[in-house]
This record gives structure tokens, C-alpha cells and sequence, in this order.
């Protein structure tokens, strides 16, 4: 088994073998999560928490109040995004079935009408608090997808910045798919408000021009398609397109006979 903390990719959940082992212990701890109305509830297996995320293994098993508990609470943090880490612990994978509409999925037997990169980014912060790159790269996996769709806008690069640190894996996406985005036909400058003659978007997040700035300092007329460059989205696991079609929008190619 390999040891705690160690990044793993988690591919099928307690199923892979040795992993059941940590069910065996019969302590669980309960996890409360948002706040008010939106708040959830779930008992989940403390070794198993322990086990996968090092944000719990400090809050848990370290000198925090909660270690002496048998519950901890997540205030501040969507709890449509932690039943999604719920699933990734025990199954290894990320479940969300699309609703009639494109920006719709299913959760928790809930249709919640919200753009799939919009939530997705909470999921991957989520992530990020939770110090869980592979869970992160299921989050990053529906992003990039969603981009085969549809272009980028100001609206998505304002929140992944809000989510994200300088230099994220996140943030880097941004960049990577505005640039590529300029040179297809659907683009249409005026809704990134460009001064006349810049190169530059003039939008109200320095940061993101900044790094819009560095990239094309760095990588002059190379402009390469964000879905294709695993090494700078994912982490830990080496997914691609036709992947993410099976696997998320539930696609299934023909099979041979």
C-alpha cells in the first residue's frame, strides 16, 4: 500500500487492494459542510480521510481541535463540490450526468441549473484546500472538456482567478485557452474590450492580463491547444479528450464484433 500522502491517482477508490483495509476501522467522523439552508452532512470513514488528503490528516490526527472530535465542520466550502470528493474517496471517480440543458447536471439526485466550468473551478479549489491533485485533475478534466464547446469569457477567467494562486494550474488553463481562443473565427474582440491597436485584453483583472503578457513573452506565435497539454492542466492523471467523452458525457464508441 503505498504510503500516506503519497500522490495517488485513486482510480478505484477502496476497491484497489489493500485499500478495503481502511474501511476495516469502524471510525467515522462527520463532516458538515456550507452553511445555513445549503448545508450538508456526511460520515465518512476517518482513515480514509487520512489517508487521501493531507489538509485532513493535519486536522484530524494533529494537535486542532478536531482531532479530538468525532466531527468538523467546513463553513465556507460548497458542499455540491465535497459530495463530489465523497464520491472520489470511495469509487475513485467523479460522477455527473448532464441535464436536458448543457450548463445543467444531476447531483444528488438535484438538476442545478450552473455552467459546467463555473462549478468545475470550486471543485478544483476544493481540491487545492484539501491538497488532492488528482481529485483536482477530475475538476480539470470537465473544464478543459467543456472548451472542445465553447469559448472562454470573462465571466470564467474572473472566477478561476478568485479561486486560484499565482502560477495555478488553473490560472495557467485560462491564459493557454484565451489564447488559443483569439484565433478561432467565433471570437469577437469587443466582448474582451480591447483598446484600438492593443494586444492586450482591458478587463478588470490585472493579474490575468499580466499573465496573458508573460505567456507571449515566453512562447511567440506558438499557440497550442489547451486540451492537448496535459502536462501543464493535470497533475496526476493523463487523460485526453476521447477520455473524457466516455467517461463524463458517458459516450461509448462502436466495438468491434
Amino acid at each position: 500500500m503505498p504510503k500516506v500522502h503519497e500522490v495517488d491517482q485513486n482510480l478505484n477508490g477502496v476497491g484497489d487492494a489493500g485499500r478495503i483495509a481502511l474501511l476495516q476501522d469502524t471510525k467515522v467522523i462527520t463532516v458538515r459542510v456550507g452553511s445555513g439552508a445549503d448545508a450538508w452532512s456526511w460520515m465518512i470513514h476517518k482513515k480514509l480521510l487520512i489517508y487521501h488528503s493531507p489538509y485532513f490528516a493535519a486536522a484530524l490526527g494533529g494537535s486542532f481541535s478536531e482531532a479530538t472530535t468525532d466531527s468538523i465542520d467546513l463553513n465556507e466550502d460548497d458542499a455540491r463540490a465535497f459530495e463530489l470528493f465523497v464520491q472520489w474517496l470511495y469509487t475513485g471517480k467523479v460522477f455527473m450526468t448532464w441535464g436536458e440543458k448543457s450548463e445543467e447536471y444531476e447531483l444528488n439526485s438535484k438538476v442545478i441549473g450552473q455552467e459546467i466550468p463555473d462549478f468545475a473551478s470550486v471543485v478544483w479549489a476544493l481540491g487545492d484546500k484539501l491538497a488532492c491533485p488528482a481529485f483536482q485533475d477530475h475538476a480539470m478534466i470537465l473544464i478543459v472538456g467543456r472548451f472542445q464547446h465553447e469559448l472562454l469569457d470573462k465571466g470564467i477567467v474572473r472566477l478561476f482567478y478568485q479561486v486560484s494562486s499565482s502560477g495555478s494550474r488553473l490560472r495557467k488553463l485560462a491564459v493557454d485557452q484565451f489564447l488559443w481562443d483569439v484565433g478561432s473565427d467565433e471570437f469577437d474582440s469587443k466582448d474582451w474590450d480591447y483598446p484600438d491597436g492593443d494586444v492586450l485584453p482591458d478587463i478588470d483583472i490585472p493579474d490575468f492580463t499580466e499573465d496573458v503578457a508573460k505567456r507571449l513573452i515566453e512562447n511567440r506565435c506558438n499557440r497550442q491547444d489547451p486540451s492537448e497539454m496535459g502536462s501543464r492542466c493535470l497533475q496526476v492523471l493523463n487523460y485526453n479528450y476521447e477520455d473524457y467523452k466516455k467517461d463524463v458525457e458517458g459516450e461509448t464508441g462502436s466495438e468491434e464484433e
